[in-house]
């Protein structure tokens, strides 16, 4: 017995001898893992002291294949802690042959910046890229079933992933830490997200969530501070997302509140039934809660951590039940409603019929107030957050009527109102606002420092707006511009008089149909906007309306014939676009006149395409245009310029023409001056030409290859962006974009 004992434990050791064989080759350890099929793995090298494999080379190219006492074996597997803590490896890149990266392969390579992945993985370790600083970005191969547990974790620069279509599974801590991830998106593929997965990705600004996912663990996205919303699509049976906020897809489950959203104050839907654990950690912003259930909620562990929240709104006589499931740690306040009437103004005192204005919360009135009444609301209700007068007959309020108010969140305003006031808002928390179509002005600093309010429409009927009236409103990124003819406005700092929208962080600046006049300095120094449509009707432009908006790259000009711009030679007045980046400048078919000064000075804008029906370019429209290096004119008839139209411009650069129109545009005035003056067709522009796969049929547009496509309607405005096989759109003429050409297309 004891010598069969000795027998098979021999054999063992020698079995386990075997697949420990180990040899080195071109500055590599090796692993033989199968002697029968000839594989190895790479192998960490053995040291007694000092960093890993410490004299590579930065750039590191693993083969597929070595040999070793003359058989040769093929490179299949990274071994664990293989390369852990290199210090010079910044980039390698893997063979074909390799099929799995082992747990801690790569941990602790600061400066690896570049992880080259091939397809053949089908496996990546647990913390295989873990505290990898400099690594920006990665891609994970379609093979591979799941990313493992705190695999990239703390890889600070890590700041673009593609994430394969064979993932099911993201591990627990798999992101935690990569403070540079800006936008995620979990394919139809992942099926769970694991506890902490995206946890504290602190420039996590949004996260789109496929059909797939079916569950998550526990703060998964919590503590992103930048994170202002998640997207979830339709069909997804797990999850749901409602106001950016995510949900189980009943709705009885509120799994993560988004850290980043700027609002002070939620109201948490009827039928929730539960806050997930971690739910709102990190919500900073928010101050307040709304609970509209008898029955508290059941909180997750950690459930407000970190959070802003002070004070929740119950129902009224559900004291006792919040404080026995939530705690002593919040003031807590009971919801009293009340309706009244006020038959003559000064009268609300009266009408509220012995109720402690101290208590209410909600209040709805009708009738006629005076500027006691709202005195009474403004510094008396100091619980009140709903305020509803839109059934009063005032047509004006009181200046400062809810100035410095931090407790009220809602007012639904007077119907018949004409003004409002200055400073009516001024430094309120109010997070939305709806201003009445009769509305014809809005007051000095009405909205100053509103910092929780995102948004904003501007009546068609306003004609003057004060300085500064939603300035510094720094969640303010949404403006919608209805007013059809606004009055100009100033810029004098020595006056203290600013622009409306001064200081606030708007990136999107929407000009309704109907707008005829855009004001001067209406968007003066809006560092966040990127692109502006201008309308057709547009028959005016003040001065500087855009000016020192550094990040505008792009506009969409639809004016048929807006009057010409001047400038001032005491420096008094710069044309609209004074200083901005604009590289991409459309203009609309049915435009007719280029303006006087409307892209002067333009030194990024390198190609113009002239519509059709223009007729005149008016004086310096393209002066000082340094960089433009190719003009398409359409109209069959050399559009009236002057001599100082293109000054600054070269006269070398190819300007195309129709092939009718070639005789007639060397012989007219400016227009002859260019010497590559060409011929084009009549029927399209003398441009690249679409990918032959791109075609239509059957009234879609097709994309077999998966190719890259921007699709615009005639506005200029992107209607699609994206790589899909098949592409729809309502009936109309269209411009589609691809692999640096354009062409038009009827749907």
């Amino acid at each position: 017995m004891r010598r069969t004992i000795f027998t098979i434990t021999f054999t063992l050791l020698a079995m386990v001898g075997a697949r420990a064989q180990r040899f080195q080759s071109a500055g590599l350890y090796f692993n033989i893992t199968d002697e029968t099929a000839q594989t190895v793995e790479v192998s960490y090298e053995a040291k007694s002291s000092g960093s890993n494999y410490s004299s590579l080379p930065g750039v590191l190219v693993i083969p597929a294949t070595v040999t070793y006492n003359e058989v040769e074996y093929k490179v299949t597997g990274i071994g664990k802690e293989a390369f852990r803590k290199c210090p010079a490896l910044t980039q390698v890149t893997l063979p074909n042959s390799v099929t799995s990266i082992g747990e801690s392969a790569f941990r602790e390579c600061s400066a690896l910046a570049q992880a080259n992945i091939p397809a053949s993985v089908t496996g990546i370790g647990n913390w295989a890229f873990n505290e990898c600083a400099a690594l920006t970005h990665i891609t994970i191969p379609d093979g591979v079933a799941a990313i493992g547990y705190g695999t990239f974790q703390n890889c600070s620069a890590l700041a673009q992933v593609n994430i394969g279509s064979g993932v099911g599974t993201i591990g627990e801590y798999a992101f935690y830490i990569c403070s540079s991830l800006a936008e995620v998106t979990i394919p139809d593929n992942v099926t769970h997200i694991g506890s902490n997965a995206f946890k504290s990705c602190s420039a996590l600004a949004q996260v789109s969530i496929g059909n797939g996912l079916a569950g998550m663990g526990d703060g998964a996205f919590a503590n992103c501070k930048e994170l202002a919303r998640f997207e979830v699509a339709s069909g997804n049976t797990a999850f749901c997302a409602e106001d950016g906020v995510l949900f189980s897809k009943d709705k009885s489950t509120l799994v993560q509140y988004p850290a980043g959203k700027a609002e002070t104050t939620y109201a948490i839907p009827g039928g929730v039934t539960r806050l997930g654990t971690e739910a709102f950690y990190g919500c900073s912003s928010l101050l307040t809660l709304h609970c509209g259930t008898a029955t508290p909620p059941a909180l997750g562990s950690n459930c407000f951590k970190s959070s802003g929240i002070t004070t929740v709104f119950i129902p009224a006589g559900t004291l006792e039940a919040y404080t026995s499931a939530w705690g002593n740690g919040y003031t807590y306040i009971e919801e009293w409603e009340l309706t009244v009437h006020v038959e003559t103004p000064g009268g609300l005192e009266a009408a509220l019929n012995g109720h402690s204005p101290s208590k209410i919360t909600r209040l709805t009135i009708t009738g006629t107030l005076n500027g006691t009444d709202f005195s009474l609301i403004n510094n008396d209700m100091t619980r009140l957050y709903a305020l509803d007068i839109s059934g009063i007959t005032n047509t004006t309020l009181p200046d400062e009527v809810f100035a410095v108010n931090t407790t009220l969140l809602q007012v639904d305003l007077p119907s018949q109102l004409t003004a409002i006031p200055v400073w009516a808002f001024l430094r309120c928390s109010i997070p939305a606002i709806s201003i009445p179509e009769s509305v014809t002005s809005i007051g000095k600093e009405a909205f100053y420092k509103c910092t929780a309010l995102t948004q904003v429409t501007i009546p068609e009927g306003v004609t003057s707006m004060g300085s500064r009236a939603f300035a510094n409103c720094t969640a303010l990124t949404r403006v919608n511009w209805n007013a059809i003819r606004c009055g100009d406005f100033v810029y004098d700092s020595s006056t203290m008089t600013y622009p409306p929208f001064n200081n606030s962080p708007v990136s999107e600046f929407t000009w309704g149909d109907k707008v005829e006049h855009i004001p001067a300095y209406s968007c003066y120094g809006m560092d966040k906007l990127t692109q502006v449509t201008i309308p057709e009707g547009v028959a005016g432009m003040g001065d500087m309306a855009f000016a020192h908006c550094t990040a505008l790259t792009r506009v969409n000009w639809n004016a048929i014939h807006c009057r010409d711009f001047a400038n001032n030679s005491s420096g008094k007045f710069y044309p609209p676009f004074y200083n901005t980046s604009v590289s991409e400048f459309t203009w609309g078919d049915k435009v007719e006149h280029i303006p006087a000064y409307s892209c002067y000075g333009m030194d990024k804008l390198t190609q113009v395409i002239l519509p059709e029906g223009v007729a005149g370019l008016g004086d310096m429209a393209f002066a000082n245009c340094t960089a433009l290096a190719k003009m398409t004119v359409l109209p069959t008839t050399p559009p009236a310029v002057t001599g100082n139209t293109f000054d600054g411009v070269s006269r070398d650069i190819p300007v195309l023409v129709p092939a009718a129109s070639l005789a007639a545009y060397g012989a007219a005035e400016v227009w002859k001056e260019f010497i590559k003056l060409q011929a084009i067709g009549t029927t399209g522009l003398h441009m690249p030409s679409l990918p032959a796969s791109i075609r239509m049929q059957g009234g879609t547009l097709h994309n077999p290859q998966g190719l890259h496509l921007t699709l615009y309607d005639m506005q200029g405005r992107q209607v699609y962006n994206g790589t899909a096989a098949t592409v729809s759109q309502p009936a109309g003429v269209y411009v589609v974009r691809c692999a640096g050409a354009s062409g038009k297309v009827l749907f």
